[in-house]
Formats: structure tokens, sequence, C-alpha cells
């Protein structure tokens, strides 16, 4: 990525986060097929470009949510206006079945996790990326896998909860 470093008001969904650090970027490899304007770290700072601070720890550090989660929700049925929600602060009950079930990010930057599969058997999962631990290979899942889950990313507790989406 390249680009300049600003600073500006932002505001998501109502909500204004003051003297936000941002890259104005110009150039983004790897994303020349994409049909947005920006992208929204939220990430861990450990994970932070130039020492920036990301937006979602100023939501928390300016006091604009009170829970230090957010949750997504995509919709799957193309014949509904809605494509889906991002909640900042909080869990949409209307958006998944049961109980999300739990699991310790370890090792803050992306959200990445352990994920078991069978017997002795794991891989790493980096929220939307998995590598396999012998060739190190990675598979974008995104909004593909996420489509079917309801996912919350706790900061406060370093985990990630799991469950159907409806």
């Amino acid at each position: 990525m390249s680009g300049r470093l600003s600073q500006d008001n932002v505001i998501v969904g109502g909500l204004i986060i003051k003297n936000q650090d941002f890259i104005e970027a110009t150039a983004l490899p790897g994303f020349v097929f994409s049909k947005y304007d920006g992208i929204i770290g939220l990430g861990f700072q450990e994970l932070s470009h130039l020492g920036v601070v990301p937006v979602w720890y100023n939501m928390m550090n300016q006091g604009l949510i009170q829970n230090s989660v957010f949750s997504f929700w995509l919709n799957r049925n193309k014949k509904e206006e809605e494509g889906g929600e991002l909640v900042f602060g909080g869990i949409d009950p209307k958006h998944h079945k049961g109980n999300h079930t739990y699991v310790p990010v370890t090792r803050k930057g992306y959200w990445e996790y352990i994920w078991k599969i069978g017997e002795g058997a794991a891989e790493k999962c980096r929220s939307g990326f998995i590598s396999n631990e012998d060739d190190l290979q990675l598979w974008i899942l995104g909004d593909i896998f996420m489509a079917r889950y309801h996912i919350v990313f706790d900061y406060g507790k370093s985990i990630i909860g799991f469950v159907d989406a409806v």
C-alpha cells in the first residue's frame, strides 16, 4: 500500500470519531478489481502501520461505544435489500440462532486462532485467511465463509465467536 497520512473526523454509522489518523491510499496492490474506495482496519493495534491508532480503538477511547465487541452478519439472500450488518459495540440477535462458540485469539495483529480439524490436526486461521502449518499456503475464506455464520470479535477478551446465521 502507498499513500499519505492524514487526519480528520470520521463518521461511522452516525458516530463521529474525532481526529482519526488514516492513510489516503493511492495504490492498493491486490485490490485491482475491487469496487470500493477504501478499507477500514479492524485488526489489533499490533498490526497498525506507522503507529496509527485504529478507528476501532478510537471509538472505544472516545467513549463512543460501551462494549469492546463488533459483529458481522452477511445476508446470503441476494433478493433482499439489506446486504449485511456490522455492529460496533454489540450483537444483533435477529441475525443468528443459538449461542456463539468462542475460540481464543492466538496471536494479536490479525484475528488469528487455531482451528481444530479432527484428532491431532490443526490449522491457523486469520479471520478469513487459513494457513496450513505444513506449507503455509493461504486461502481466502472471506465473505463466503462468513456468510454462513454470525461472527463476534471481542477485543476485551481476545476471542472470536461463531454461530449459524439466519
